[in-house]
C-alpha cells in the first residue's frame, strides 16, 4: 500500500480555534503536529497515529481530548471546527482517550490516536481534528452543552482509495480591487481556485508577465513551499506579487511618490498568464490570463519637462550661432570702403603728357 503520513509543520506550531466568544487568553498549549495528512487508506483499514501536547506554563494543566470535523470557514481556507457532538464521519472514525490528563510545566504528553476507518468507507477526502481544551468535552450526541474554552487542534486529513474524483478549475484571476492601470509596481494578483472534487487539492504553479514584445518580465510563484489545500467543493483564494523592492508606508509626497516609480518602474501594457498544475500526480492543468497596463505618469511628466527644456536649449543656441555667423560675416559699420592708390609709374606718365 503506498500510504504516506505527511506531516505539515508549516504556519504555526498549533492551530488556536476558539469555539466561543471569551475574554480568557488561550492556554499556552502547543500540539505536535498541526497537520497530519494520510493518503491512499483502503476501506476498512485501521491507522495508528499520536499527538503530542506541551505545556509551556509553569503551572500543571488537566487537559482532555476529543474530536470535531472540519470544513473551510471561507476562502482563505481557515479551518471551521464543527460540533463536537456531531460524531459523523472522521470524527467518529477517530478515537482517543477522552478523560481528563495532568501535563506538568514543560512536560509533554502523548495521545494515542486510532483511525478505524469503515469498510463501506466513502471515497475521497475526510476531515476532522483533534482538539485539546482544559475542558471536558460534551457526550457525543449532547446539544446542550456549549463550550466556552479555547482549544487547540491537530488536523487530520484521510483519503479514502476508491473512485476518486479530482477535478479543478480557475474561479477567478484578477488583480487586488480588480484594476487594471497601474502607476507602479508592486502589483497584487489574486486567484480563486475551486475544487468541484471529492478529495482535497493542492494547486500549485506560476503566472508568467509578458511585455507588450513578448518578452518575460517576470514569473511569479502560486501556493510555493507548504502546498495549501482545496477542501473538495470549497473555493480558495491564493495570491501573488509582482515587485522589484518592497516598500514601506503610505503614499507620499509627489517626489517621494516618483522615487517609488523609479524603483518599482514599470511601462506599457503587460499580459498575466497563469497555469496552475494540481491532482496527486500533477497531470491536471488549469490556465487563465489578464491584461493590465503600468502608466508612470510621474516619471513621464518628468520626462517631458526635461525634454521641453532640452528642445528649448538647443533653439537658443542654435539662434545664438546663427546670430553669430551672421554677425562674423558682415563688415564693420565704422569702416568706409579705402579708394585705390595708383601706382608710382602711373604718378609719371600723367607728369610727362
Amino acid at each position: 500500500m503506498n500510504r504516506k503520513p505527511l506531516l505539515f509543520l508549516a504556519a504555526t506550531s498549533a492551530l488556536v480555534l476558539s469555539l466561543s466568544v471569551s475574554t480568557r487568553s488561550a492556554q499556552a498549549i502547543t500540539v505536535i503536529p498541526p497537520t497530519q495528512e494520510f493518503l491512499n487508506v483502503r476501506p476498512g483499514e485501521t491507522i495508528d497515529t499520536k499527538v503530542k501536547v506541551f505545556n509551556e506554563e509553569a503551572t500543571p494543566k488537566t487537559i482532555y481530548a476529543s474530536t470535531a470535523n472540519f470544513g473551510a470557514l471561507d476562502e482563505t481556507g481557515t479551518p471551521n471546527i464543527l460540533a463536537e457532538t456531531d460524531q459523523s464521519d472522521l470524527a467518529g472514525w477517530m478515537k482517543v482517550d477522552r478523560e481528563g490528563r495532568v501535563v506538568q510545566p514543560g512536560e509533554r504528553l502523548e495521545f494515542a490516536v486510532k483511525i478505524e476507518v469503515p469498510a463501506d468507507a466513502p471515497p475521497g477526502g475526510h476531515y476532522a481534528a483533534v482538539l485539546i481544551s482544559p475542558e471536558p468535552p460534551a457526550p457525543a450526541g449532547d446539544s446542550t452543552q456549549v463550550a466556552i474554552s479555547q482549544k487547540v487542534a491537530s488536523l487530520v486529513l484521510v483519503g479514502v482509495e476508491g473512485v476518486i474524483k479530482e477535478s479543478g478549475s480557475i474561479a477567478g484571476f484578477t488583480t487586488a480591487g480588480g484594476r487594471k492601470t497601474f502607476n507602479r509596481l508592486p502589483v497584487d494578483f489574486l486567484i480563486r481556485f475551486i475544487n468541484s472534487g471529492n478529495v482535497h487539492l493542492r494547486p500549485t504553479g506560476e503566472i508568467t508577465i509578458r511585455n507588450l514584445l513578448g518578452g518575460t518580465s517576470s514569473t511569479l510563484a502560486v501556493n510555493p513551499g507548504i502546498l495549501l489545500a482545496v477542501l473538495p467543493q470549497q473555493v480558495r483564494k491564493f495570491d501573488a506579487t509582482w515587485e522589484k523592492e518592497a516598500l514601506a508606508g503610505e503614499r507620499g509626497t509627489f517626489f517621494q511618490e516618483l522615487g517609488r516609480e523609479w524603483k518599482n518602474f514599470g511601462l506599457g501594457p503587460y499580459t498575466a498568464e497563469l497555469v496552475l498544475q494540481y491532482g496527486a500526480t500533477k497531470d491536471k492543468v488549469a490556465v487563465a490570463n489578464l491584461q493590465f497596463q503600468i502608466f508612470p505618469w510621474r516619471i513621464l511628466l518628468l520626462w517631458l519637462i526635461m525634454l521641453v527644456l532640452v528642445i528649448l536649449l538647443l533653439v537658443i543656441i542654435i539662434r545664438r550661432y546663427n546670430r553669430w555667423i551672421v554677425a562674423r560675416s558682415q563688415p564693420p559699420k565704422d569702416e568706409s570702403p579705402t579708394r585705390s592708390q595708383p601706382a608710382p609709374g602711373d604718378k609719371a606718365k600723367a607728369k610727362k603728357t
